[in-house]
């Protein structure tokens, strides 16, 4: 879950992701551009696009692998190879994971890929260090000062270190095939500087009157792609035309 200062261009969505979800997103008039089956990822993240492509302002890094499979899309847009292949075994798949918001990055960055710590020190953002790997995957990033997230050591990051306002939800209740539970924000997207885009419906899920309510206060738009409960396919990742 990324902030974002603009609608994007297109989106990178999991391949997998249903076709009434993917129509919904073109209504608003943003591209779709679907990821592949990733060699080195478990089954059920193999497409997840925020395990492989993380977007910094208006330039988004691609792993290496998924470049190389799709590039005859990628090179329309503002986008740049990434330093290394991503690998099965954790934590080497989590090194596009990066969760950015305002002046701000979030991840593990022990292990981040090279090129996006480049990106980020270029632009003068700040890191802010968690030992939770999925750290995008784990946010729900509204704007540059309001997130919610179910990690608690992201939480006390967030709120102890910066003053930020977070809120904390409880995890599961949403679905991701092969494991007990997936994550928010796994689960939705910003799909505009004031609208979040749900795999699923809040109706559907046990903090969505939570979540609604911190919608509102915002004056931020839910857009629910299915009326279902919530399901993990990654955070879409924007794209940006040269």
């Amino acid at each position: 879950m990324y902030s974002i200062e603009k609608k994007p261009d297109a989106l990178l969505v999991d391949y997998r992701l249903p076709a009434r979800m993917k129509n919904k997103i073109e209504s608003f008039g943003i591209e779709i551009v679907e990821t592949v089956a990733h060699p080195n990822l478990y089954e059920a993240v193999k497409g997840h696009p925020d395990l492989m492509g993380c977007p910094l302002k208006n330039i988004t890094i691609i792993e290496p692998y998924l470049y190389s499979k799709k590039y005859k899309d990628f090179e329309r847009f503002s986008t740049q190879i990434g330093a290394t292949l991503i690998e099965k075994k954790y934590p080497n798949h989590i090194k596009y994971n990066v969760a950015t918001f305002g002046r701000h990055a979030l991840g593990y960055f022990k292990y981040v890929d090279k090129a996006i710590v480049s990106v980020l020190e270029s632009l003068k953002i700040s890191l802010i260090n968690t030992n939770q790997g999925y750290s995008k995957c784990s946010t729900l990033i509204l704007d540059s000062n309001n997130l919610v997230t179910s990690d608690i050591s992201i939480f006390k990051a967030i709120n102890e270190i910066y003053g930020m306002n977070i809120a904390m939800i409880n995890s599961g209740d949403i679905i991701l095939e092969g494991f007990e539970y997936g994550f928010i924000g796994g689960a939705s997207s910003l799909i505009d500087n004031k609208k979040v885009a749900f795999m699923g419906s809040l109706e559907h899920y046990n903090n969505g009157k939570a979540i609604i309510n911190v919608l509102n206060s915002l004056e931020i738009d839910a857009v629910f792609l299915a009326n279902s409960k919530l399901q993990d396919y990654g955070s879409m990742v924007p794209l940006y035309l040269k």
